[in-house]
């Protein structure tokens, strides 16, 4: 997880989320504004959630995250990431939500498609100011 804290420029996020603080990994969480929940959650020990949406994260896409056996949500909607979405992402079986829309990412996203275990998949589809292709996206933000 220290990966994507320097990966995603970590010292510019609007909540820093415990990260670096000493605190296992599974403890780099918090509730946002709204209360709901908001960083890393993880069950017997693994990493099984990244929520970090409007946490101004920059950079692109990591490959590492692909190493998270066990994730089944990855949302990172409304940040600053850009570029291509890794495909090293397709090994994740365990992903059942990917939420990616509000950013200024580019490419296909379809070879995602491929795993029919994603229930709720949302990109900016081809319009605004990303330029993403994604025919099996649930929805697509701006």
């Amino acid at each position: 997880m220290l990966v994507c804290f320097f990966g995603f420029g970590g010292k510019k996020w609007t909540d820093g989320l415990k990260f670096l603080s000493g605190l296992d990994e599974c403890e780099w969480n918090g509730l946002n504004r709204r209360g709901a929940f908001y960083g890393v959650k993880c069950v017997n020990g693994k990493v099984t959630h990244i929520i970090m949406n409007n946490n101004n994260l920059q950079g692109h896409v990591l490959e590492e995250i692909a190493e998270l056996k066990e994730l089944s949500t990855l949302s990172l909607a409304n940040n600053s990431l850009y570029g291509i979405i890794p495909s090293k992402l397709l090994g994740m079986t365990a992903l059942k939500t990917l939420h990616f829309h509000g950013n200024n990412l580019s490419g296909s996203l379809n070879f995602l498609c491929e795993n029919k275990d994603i229930h709720e998949f949302s990109s900016d589809c081809l319009w605004g100011r990303a330029k993403v292709s994604c025919w099996c996206c649930t929805s697509c933000g701006k």
